[in-house]
């Protein structure tokens, strides 16, 4: 049996999408995946997340999708304008939803691992109950990673941090303005920050230190300052003096998909095959309904500026009312760009369009799976950022990749037509431009081989596999010696009989990790209870027998995992079966627990071909007798 590690993503498509790419690595190194999501109601009509969701459960047939049950009256989650309260009625949500997320992780078979998305970090609690290893997926930059870890100490000893362009010198990341300095909420570190959220960023912050490790969505060519300061001297920023997890930079993580044929392409796909190539500017704000919507003048200004640039473009807009969407743009705008310009006021497959030909420059709100996906797809950016860890991507952008070029005027609150105008001319027409697109390509190349044999970000997931297996296995121990109070280092002496009786008296049969452990060596003869189905499943033993000898045919049959016969079956006084709701184990984590002792008769090629076999009724867990120097127990 494969095994698990169960994704728990969060509910907005720039954290699904990189999340469920994630999901294909996995299941390309042999693990089998399964997606748990927080019932997609509380989303209210956020159409874009809806479309993604149900295009990844078409496409990813190798990912199975659980959808949690709904909880009693949850505060729905669109957007409403005040990050503080949004943030707030998320938290809430997550934390109500961990009792159903430790119901699912109890029924998964073969539970390996838990990865979960930072803004489920409170999720932590559920699996840890379980004791799996759970890791925390960062969607963002590391950079952004960065500096959030350094906000803390910035307003403790900061009376005012303004908006006056003053530079911050911050660890990992180039020198920028305190204007561009924010929280991974979004909160300037200038501003006051709400109480209540305050509190819960700060448990944000302690339960981080209880990750097994933090998968970024980068790589290392594009982010080898920040991923080096988060490994060296931030390495002890967290609170309470805990150390930040080992980091994993596994990116790029983006969308690979496309339309199937071509009745299923999207409109706007279609008109740019029409177009020549490099000529488009894109402009895409976001897919959080409310965060990336601008308001009736700024719209104005925008249309304004791609009319006098001259240069086609296509427009994705939410419009901030309900008047028609013509009503808002400058009179004529419409018949006056019909054939080089394409308004969309619905989703679009933003991937697609940035990796079709004619996509030249890309004018975005700096969101890190938009950047990623420009960078991947060879397009230089126009930074307009707008929420969250935005500023500090539009820094990263223009300043230490050197792939954009910043709207300036959204600090002011409004961004003109003609600086509109005049960065789209300087990115499609000038030499700048070119150099940008130069740059571009040569990181695009190193996205590419990041996931190649030798590459970065394909070490660093080996690696990051290495060490689950490792965090696993110890976990496992531990949770077991925690239950019966065994020492690691100085197991008791104790019969198979008191294993038992621990095990079902702590009623550990009901959980379903993967466990072994080291018994150490048993003094004297060994004793075996036969433990029926019934006495198991209510947690107590039937009183000790002497066990059978080793070399007996009934012990050669149950350590080659045979059925046994019935006489067996009825006076087997060699076999401890716990009843483990079907619960199965290979013949190889059998006989490789076994090895390399030979013990009821076991030859190594009687191993070695016990092996090769399929899986056996994991109900035999627990088999000793007289020659037994050590035990093993496994519970898949």
């Amino acid at each position: 049996m494969k095994k698990t590690v169960v994704l728990y993503p969060g509910l907005a498509v720039s954290h699904f999408t990189p999340m469920i790419e994630l999901a294909d690595v996995f299941t390309e190194h042999g693990y089998a995946v399964a997606v748990a999501l927080i019932n997609p109601y509380v989303m209210g009509d956020d159409a874009a997340f809806t479309v993604v969701v149900r295009r990844a459960m078409t496409s990813k047939t190798s990912v199975s999708f659980h959808v949690l049950p709904r909880i009693p009256r949850p505060p729905l989650l669109p957007y409403r304008g005040n990050i503080s309260e949004h943030i707030i009625d998320y938290v809430d949500i997550v934390r109500r939803y961990n009792a159903h997320l430790h119901d699912f992780l109890s029924s998964v078979k073969s539970l390996h691992a838990v990865v979960v998305d930072v803004t489920c970090g409170l999720a932590i609690e559920a699996a840890r109950k379980l004791g799996v290893p759970v890791y925390q997926f960062y969607p963002f930059d590391a950079g952004a990673l960065a500096v959030d870890l350094q906000i803390p100490s910035l307003r403790a000893c900061s009376k005012r941090l303004g908006g006056d362009g003053t530079l911050l010198e911050l660890l990992g990341v180039p020198p920028m303005p305190a204007s561009h300095v924010t929280d991974k909420n979004g909160q300037p570190v200038g501003e006051k920050v709400d109480k209540d959220l305050e509190d819960l960023m700060a448990e944000g912050a302690r339960a981080t230190g209880e990750f097994g490790g933090i998968l970024i969505n980068t790589f290392v060519s594009l982010e080898k300052r920040a991923l080096r300061a988060l490994q060296d001297d931030l390495r002890r920023s967290l609170p309470d003096g805990k150390v930040l997890p080992p980091v994993y930079a596994v990116g790029p993580l983006v969308d690979k998909a496309s339309a199937v044929d071509e009745s299923s392409r999207h409109e706007c796909l279609v008109w740019l095959d029409g177009q020549p190539d490099r000529s488009v500017v894109f402009l895409c704000f976001g897919s959080i309904a409310g965060a990336g919507d601008h308001p009736e003048q700024q719209l104005r200004e925008i249309a304004a500026g791609l009319d006098k640039s001259g240069h086609r473009f296509l427009w994705v807009v939410r419009p901030p009312s309900t008047q028609p969407l013509d009503a808002l743009l400058p009179e004529g705008f419409s018949a006056r760009t019909r054939g080089r310009g394409l308004v969309v006021t619905n989703w679009v497959p933003q991937p697609e369009v940035l990796r079709h030909r004619a996509t030249g420059a890309f004018v975005t709100h700096c969101g890190w799976n938009s950047v990623l996906e420009g960078i991947t797809a060879g397009v230089p950016m126009l930074c307009w950022p707008m929420y969250a860890e935005q500023r500090i991507n539009s820094v990263l952008v223009v300043e230490d990749m050197g792939v954009g070029v910043e709207m300036e005027g959204w600090l002011e609150g409004l961004v003109t037509a003609d600086e509109v105008e005049a960065k789209v001319r300087l990115v499609m027409e000038s030499e700048h431009g070119r150099k940008l697109g130069e740059r571009v390509e040569a990181y695009k190349h190193g996205a590419a081989m990041a996931w190649k044999d030798g590459g970065s970000s394909r070490a660093a997931f080996a690696l990051l596999l290495s060490e689950m297996d490792a965090a696993h296995d110890k976990r496992a121990t531990a949770v077991l010696l925690q239950f019966t109070g065994w020492s690691a280092t100085h197991p008791p002496s104790l019969s198979a009989y008191t294993l038992t009786q621990q095990i079902c008296c702590h009623n550990f049969i009901a959980g379903r990790a993967s466990l072994a452990l080291y018994l150490g060596r048993m003094a004297g003869r060994a004793e075996v209870a036969r433990v029926g189905s019934r006495d198991a499943g209510r947690g107590h033993a039937a009183q000790p027998r002497p066990g059978r000898a080793a070399g007996t045919t009934a012990g050669r049959r149950l350590a080659r995992g045979m059925a046994p016969t019935r006489t067996v079956r009825r006076q087997s006084r060699c076999a401890v079966r716990l009843r483990l709701g079907g619960t199965a184990m290979s013949r190889t984590h059998w006989c490789a627990a076994m090895a390399p002792t030979r013990t009821h008769g076991v030859t190594a090629g009687r191993r070695r071909r016990a092996a090769a076999s399929d899986n056996y009724d994991g109900r035999h867990l627990l088999r000793t007798g007289t020659g037994l120097k050590r035990a093993v127990l496994v519970m898949s």
